[in-house]
Formats: C-alpha cells, structure tokens, sequence
C-alpha cells in the first residue's frame, strides 16, 4: 500500500469540500524524515483558517495502518515550535520537519516558513543563556519525579517504580534537550540513539536506560533514575557557570537597604518575643534575600530554585558576610547578636559600593532630598 495515495484521497476531499477553510495540510514524523519503516503510521494534520472549524479530522486503520488527520491550529504550531506546549524535547520536531501536501496561499507557506524559523533561531548561540534557564526551571520537574520513584519502591511494585523511572528520564531528557539547544526528532520510540545526538549528556545514559527497561530489582531501576538526575544536574550547573552576569551591584541593591532592614527587624522582634521558629524562618528569608542579590553579580546566577544554599551563597560566603542561618536558635541571645553583625557587614558593603542606604535623620532632612528631586 503507497501511504502517499491514502493522503492524497484525504487532502483531496478536505480542498474539495473545505478548501477555503482550510490554510494548511502536512505530513511530519518518519515519513518526512525518511526514516519510515514496515511499522511506520503516517501522521497528516490540518490548520484550519482562522475562525473555521472544517469536520475533517479522523484516525483510522487501512489494511492494519494507522493513519491520523488531525486539526493543528496555528496557535499551536507555534506553542509546538517553542516548545512551551509539550515540551521543547518532542514538540518541536513535529513543525521542523512538516512537508507540505497543500498550501491555500503562499501567504501561509510563508507563515509556516517563520514559524520554522523561530525553533532555528532558538538552537542558534544568541538563545543559549535563554535556553539554558528554561532548563534550570524544568529541573524542578526531575526532583519531583524522582520522589516519586522513592515513593513508588515503598510500594514493592516494580510496573510503579518502572513508571515513575520513566518520568524522571523523560523530564531529564527535556533538560538534556534545552540545554543541548537540540530535540528528539523521532520522539521516545528511538531513545537510545537519539540520546546519542547530546553533546552534553550524562557519560553512561544509555547504560542507565537500558538497565531502567531490562531490570526486575526495584532498588536498582531506581538508583538509575536518581544517577541520571545528579548527573543531568551537574551538567546543568557546569553550565550555568559559564554564564557571565549582566547585573552590577548599584542595580541589583540601589534603594533596598530600607526593606532589607525590615527584615532584619523581623528576627529582632522574634529574638524579643522569645519565638525560636519565628526568628530562625525570619533569618531563612534575609539570608536567602541577601545571597540570592549577591550570586546575581557573579557568573552563573544562583538559582534558590535550582541550587542546594551553599551554591547560592557562594559569594555571601566570601564576602565574610555572617552565617546567622547556622546558629543555634535555641539560644535567641546569639540569633539577636548574629543578625545585628549581618546589618553591619551589609552597611559596610553597601557604603564601601557607594550606593546609598536611604537613611535620614530627621524629617527636615527628607524634605530637602524631595525638593531636589
């Protein structure tokens, strides 16, 4: 059977009856890859013109085929080619490779040609810094996935464990993929070598994959679905690394000093109401505060979100700024000295960068400030 004559009697009847309801009919995957096999379904969709809704849409089989005619709006063309709607390691591959069956204008040939366009744009240098916090955000997903792997061995039941693995590879694969500014172009059915296309990937993933599929021992698949999170997560921060900062310290502090010092007065009135939890959850938000603004100057933003506090707090640390967070709480006189040395360290910083702290002494003094603005 020619799959290509299948199509050509859908397209056929869709322009005959529909035509001017329709922008858009292509093909993607294997076939427009010329990787199509004996297995290999054809996957044909429609963008319908805008407003219009043609009642053209079917799946069906033909001598045991599948094959699917499926509407795609143009809205969606361009979430698949960003990647924000199912996800930058499988979507945009279906907008990449479309070949054209029919075209009502070359109005819309030209529309679909940009939309192209902006996932090459997006594997291009100039997106890199973009792409690569896209990846940080989505690590957040493999963390998620991965506790639920933990969970899932609780269980003594392999098929959960398995399932929950797989979740944290497809996850890892969709950071693999932001960061490596590339996607899977045949989707999960070819993973092992598809993989192989990521220059920065973990050494043995496809070791680790093929131990998630073939292994009967819960600890073991599980194991291997938390390697390839760490490892996904040390390339990750590697390259955030190399990032250079575009932030400078009069940017990032210039006018805060006052909303810092409300918070510092959060721990000073728990430290006085004798409240341990409030005093040590009030230092947890000044001190992140701080770190967070400080990582920002260096390369390789911090990331409260993506890294473990010792990796935010790099600079905080060298810097000799006070580790108030590490105290004792259950002694509030040390928590109350340690957070007025932390208001010292971060006047004297501020003063020694030149950037005001917003202080005035008097009402009189503020007034003079206002009139010559």
């Amino acid at each position: 059977m020619d799959v290509f004559e299948v199509a050509d009697a859908l397209v056929t009847h869709a322009v005959k009856h529909y035509g001017e309801a329709i922008d858009l009919i292509g093909y993607y995957g294997s076939y427009a890859q010329g990787k199509a096999t004996e297995y290999s379904d054809l996957d044909v969709f429609y963008t319908p013109a805008e407003g219009q809704n043609p009642p053209i849409n079917r799946t069906f089989l033909l001598e045991g085929r599948e094959f699917d005619f499926w509407a795609i709006s143009w809205k969606q063309l361009e979430e698949f080619a960003m990647g924000s709607s199912r996800g930058w390691s499988v979507a945009p591959a279906l907008v990449y490779h479309t070949h054209l069956l029919y075209a009502r204008s070359e109005e819309q040939v030209a529309r679909l040609t940009k939309i192209q366009q902006s996932i090459r744009d997006l594997q291009s240098p100039e997106a890199r810094p973009q792409m690569l916090k896209r990846a940080l955000e989505r690590y957040a997903f493999v963390w998620n996935d991965v506790g639920r792997v933990r969970l899932a061995v609780l269980s003594n039941d392999l098929a959960n464990v398995r399932h929950a693995a797989w979740s944290v590879v497809a996850s890892v694969c969709e950071c693999l993929a932001l960061i490596n500014q590339t996607f899977l172009n045949r989707g999960y059915s070819n993973l092992r070598e598809e993989v192989a296309q990521f220059t920065l990937r973990p050494k043995e993933i496809e070791k680790r994959l093929e131990v998630i599929a073939t292994s009967s021992d819960l600890e073991t698949v599980a194991n291997m679905a938390e390697q390839l999170a760490l490892e996904t997560r040390q390339i990750l921060l590697h390259q955030q690394k190399t990032l250079v900062s575009q932030e400078d310290a009069h940017t990032v502090f210039e006018s805060v000093y006052p909303e810092l010092r409300g918070m510092l007065d959060k721990v000073r009135s728990a430290c006085k109401r004798n409240d341990p939890v409030g005093a040590s959850t009030a230092v947890w938000a000044i001190q992140t505060e701080i770190a967070q603004m400080l990582s920002s100057l260096q390369p390789g933003k911090g990331d409260a979100t993506f890294h473990l506090y010792s990796e935010v707090s790099e600079y905080y640390r060298a810097l000799n700024f006070p580790d108030v967070l590490s105290l004792d709480f259950g002694d509030l006189a040390e928590a109350a000295q340690g957070i007025e040395r932390l208001d010292s360290v971060l006047r004297a910083w501020l003063e020694e960068q030149a950037i005001s702290l917003q202080e005035f002494s008097s009402l009189e003094a503020l007034r003079l400030t206002l009139s010559a603005t």
